[in-house]
């Protein structure tokens, strides 16, 4: 269609034209922000590359929402006649290769584009900026120019834009920022450049000659003629100054620096503007520096902030960078949280007192990593707490704060934790060696020893090892003998087979007959057989370990632990993964000496972590049989969790549990069908739970969606409803910790968990954290501002901005110390939020009632898509009304 008549112009701005690049968008069609350029090229018409971002509800999480969008393959020629006649159009890549060596995409023998591609049986989520899309070997071919050409030469495509434009349109999902950069290198590349020398000219300037060079084809011509816009923006980008007191920049010409000063005297910068602001308009003072334009206009020409009356919803905002040392970047970092500020000394307030520095402030609000940060916590906490507290505190602190000087820490401290010993009358130096003795059983369970740190180390009069010595063997035998007639049929059933099997040696015959599985649906028991076997087995001097795959269903065990822990798997777990576990240390004797371990939560464990426990028990105990000879009792509930496979598909996901390894098929099966939780009144509902995770609900025969089912309607909230008001309308405060919410995802757990806090009365404390890069590359480091890192949550990681109150509820994100029941997923009661630390009561497990101190601690996401490493200074805790792990929802009244 001609330039003239105005269709080209028209299709690009549905937009489609000869060759579009997309990040496509979800159902509403409106991308939060977008950005596109135009081409020109010399042997064609101009195209246009488009980058949308997607909103957070729309993003392509895993390979089925990529393919939901993307299609890499040929399109059936008989079920969708019209799609494959476009593709075959205009989708084809080439031929190039051995079909075409003279192709134009060829260099030096090899194309440019990558083509043809790999066959590939599934979209294969992150790769080198782009997905490796789904491309499979199905016999589908087109002839092109004479040559067979299959899916490996299809271009990527969105099936809904080719029949709708019935052209070129190239469809990428972008995953990296490698997508991005390859679309601003077009924007900001500048104009064509053409160079012609004539042989006539004797004074050939090849300077002014390459400066002044300027190539515009008829296209480019015709479209600047037209003046139609080159490239577009869907947001304005808007930069705010900072600057020191009286050392905001200064332009002049050569000669008027004093009239250059006199004027920049009288004119008010963005930042001196703001502090007006907030002295004249009090609805000001509810925003940030930052936050500002968002609500505001500068007008240049009063250098004042104005209201802004529309656009508010299509402005970026950014302040200049500056190097991360000195006054001027801790006053930039400031200005990122800092509010009703009218003047420089307001930014140096502190509660009511002007410090020298904004340094000291950044320090004071957690901005800054510094390690007075340590010993601030541990002079806040010996006011008022006993010395057991703080020597678990001061474990945290040497485990997860990384002190400068743990021995200088110690030496000022230690009398506050040995203070129990010395008012019993115990000697100075065996009180000193028996809270050294406390302190080591704790980061023990880390990996760690006092020699590590620097501290004196506990003389060998002192015995320890891995196991409890103090366990008493007859209080085992009657816990056993009060436990045993509790047992139901299934559970006995399945406790005497393990017990028998402890009765047997280890022999060629019985090799395969000593692996066990209990599927327990929640509320049928298995934590109590599993504790009466420890009961059982201990009364009878057997030694057993008892894991679990999270920290939080570990706590529900005696002397329980977790699989990470107990065999020192690595945190990702690959087909080849070893445990950090050699016969001759002390965990390789420990668990030679093991002679029944107990793993629940099966259905959570990936076949390669288990895998890697059989290889290192069979080095260990040097026995070739499965797990060593060892008796391993499986527990779980398949119908719940699986295992985490990022980007997975269902068949993945099936595919990495342990029922497809090769060890599963010699487990026993035992089941538990008797619920023990369920109260009067909720049978039926509990009996409809285990169909639907049974997955033997039918589902609706008029309902069009696959596999969808008809929920009760008592759990269902009418629209007009409020989920928040329905649980914890008519609760008083203190039983806010017996009603949760459960939620499938973080994201929506974070806004339930907000709406929540607003409802508890008293005052909300924040804390800020410290974010920085694990580098010490300055230039990588200045690629990332802090701003950006502070609005980074990777998985596991609490918010930059914590907000709490007291009285609220929270969850620990990190193991702390796992047998005091300080683990992640713990969920505890704020009791006082300190400026150093938080004193919160335990809700649930093993330490249920007591009091403990968290503080914050250094936290780096062990698995994340980032392209560096986020360090965390920061509480690990989250606010947590509402949840997403059933371990947790034990005696809740209200879910």
């Amino acid at each position: 269609m001609s330039l003239l008549e105005g269709g080209y112009r028209r299709r690009y701005n549905l937009p489609s034209h000869d060759e579009v690049v997309v990040v496509f968008v979800g159902e509403d069609g409106t991308p939060p922000t977008s950005r596109e350029v135009i081409e020109f090229q010399k042997h064609g018409l101009p195209h246009a590359h488009i980058l949308l971002h997607l909103a957070n509800d729309d993003k392509l999480e895993t390979s089925q929402d990529i393919d939901n969008l993307v299609c890499a393959e040929i399109p059936d020629p008989i079920v969708n006649c019209e799609l494959y006649d476009i593709i075959k159009t205009c989708m084809i890549h080439g031929p190039c290769g051995i079909l075409n060596p003279n192709s134009p995409c060829m260099k030096d023998g090899v194309c440019s584009k990558n083509y043809p591609k790999d066959f590939n049986a599934n979209t294969v989520a992150v790769h080198n900026g782009y997905p490796r899309y789904r491309c499979r070997d199905n016999g589908l071919v087109i002839n092109i120019k004479g040559n067979n050409v299959d899916n490996r030469w299809m271009v990527p495509y969105n099936s809904w834009l080719s029949k709708k434009y019935q052209a070129h349109i190239n469809v990428e999902a972008c995953m990296l920022v490698k997508a991005v950069k390859y679309l601003y290198k077009y924007i900001y590349k500048g104009h064509d450049c053409a160079n012609v020398l004539i042989n006539e000219q004797v004074n050939h300037d090849e300077i002014n000659t390459f400066l002044d060079c300027l190539y515009v084809s008829a296209p480019e011509a015709l479209w600047r003629i037209f003046e139609y816009p080159i490239s577009h923006i869907s947001h304005s980008i808007i930069r705010l100054k900072v600057h020191l007191p009286e050392n905001q920049i200064v332009y002049f010409r050569e000669g008027e620096e004093q009239v250059a000063l006199d004027r920049a005297a009288q004119r008010d910068t963005h930042l001196t503007a703001w502090f007006k602001l907030n002295s004249e308009n009090e609805g000001a003072n509810r925003y940030s520096y930052v936050d500002i334009p968002y609500h505001f206009v500068f007008d240049d020409k009063h250098c004042k902030w104005k209201v802004r009356q529309r656009g508010g919803n299509k402005v970026i905002v950014r302040m200049y960078k500056v190097s991360p040392t000195g006054e001027l970047f801790f006053l930039r970092l400031l200005l990122l949280q800092a509010k009703r500020a009218k003047s420089w000394e307001d930014l140096r307030t502190v509660n009511g007192i002007v410090l020298e520095t904004f340094r000291e402030v950044c320090v004071f609000n957690g901005l800054l990593q510094d390690d007075t940060e340590s010993q601030n916590t541990l002079s806040e906490a010996v006011l008022t707490r006993m010395p057991k507290q703080i020597r678990q505190l001061f474990s945290i602190i040497l485990i997860f704060c990384e002190p400068d000087d743990p021995l200088h820490l110690w030496n000022s401290y230690k009398a506050f934790m040995m203070e129990n010993f010395i008012h019993r009358q115990v000697p100075f130096i065996l009180a000193e060696q028996a809270t050294l003795l406390q302190i080591e059983k704790i980061i023990n369970k880390s990996g760690k020893t006092l020699s590590d740190y620097n501290l004196p180390v506990v003389d060998e009069f002192i015995d320890f090892n891995l196991e409890n010595l103090n366990d008493n063997v007859q209080q085992s035998i009657d816990e056993a003998n009060r436990m045993r007639p509790l047992l139901n049929v299934n559970q006995l059933n399945v406790s005497n087979a393990v017990l028998a099997a402890l009765n047997e040696q280890p022999c060629v015959e019985n090799q395969h007959s000593r692996l066990f599985f209990m599927d327990g649906p929640a509320g049928s028991g298995n934590t109590f057989t599993y504790n009466y076997l420890i009961a059982e087995t201990r009364s009878r001097g057997v030694k057993s370990a008892t894991a679990a795959w999270t920290g939080i269903a570990a706590t529900l065990l005696t002397n329980g632990s977790m699989l990470h822990g107990l065999f020192k798997l690595p945190v990702s777990i690959l087909d080849n993964s070893t445990c950090n576990v050699t016969p001759n240390s002390i965990q390789g004797q420990f668990l030679r000496q093991v002679s029944l371990f107990m793993l629940d939560e099966t259905s959570m464990i990936p076949k390669h972590a288990l895998n890697a426990i059989d290889r290192l028990l069979k080095d260990v105990c040097n026995n070739n049989f499965p797990f060593g000879g060892k008796v391993i009792f499986f527990g779980g509930d398949f119908r719940q969790i699986l295992p985490v496979v990022k980007r997975g598909r269902p068949a993945e996901v099936v595919e990495s549990c342990i029922k497809c390894s090769l060890q599963w098929q010699w487990v026993q099966k035992f089941t538990l069908t008797e619920n023990m939780r369920v109260r009067d009144g909720e049978g039926d509902f509990s009996e409809w739970l285990l169909k639907l995770g049974s997955g033997t609900i039918p589902g609706k025969e008029e309902d069009p969606f696959k596999g969808c089912v008809e929920i009760p309607q008592q759990c269902i909230i009418r629209e007009n409803e409020s989920i928040v008001e329905k649980i914890f309308g008519d609760a008083q405060q203190d039983d806010y910790a017996k009603r949760v919410i459960l939620t499938p995802t973080n994201v929506d757990s974070l806004s339930i968990n907000e709406e929540v806090l607003e409802r508890l009365h008293g005052e909300v404390k924040t804390y800020l954290s410290a974010d920085q890069i694990d580098t010490d590359d300055l230039n990588e480091i200045n690629n990332f501002p802090v701003e950006f890192l502070n609005s980074l949550t990777p998985s596991g990681m609490p918010t930059h901005c914590l907000k709490l109150k007291i009285g609220c509820v929270i969850m620990l994100l990190r193991n702390l110390d796992l047998k005091a029941g300080l683990c992640n997923g713990t969920r505890m009661k704020a009791c006082a939020l300190q400026n150093n630390y938080i004193d919160a009561e335990v809700l649930t497990g093993v330490s249920e009632g007591k009091r403990v101190f968290v503080p914050r601690i250094q936290l780096a996401p062990s698995d994340s898509n980032l392209p560096f490493v986020l360090k965390r200074r920061q509480f690990p805790v989250t606010c947590q009304i509402s949840l997403f792990d059933d371990n947790q929802l034990k005696s809740r009244s209200n879910i």
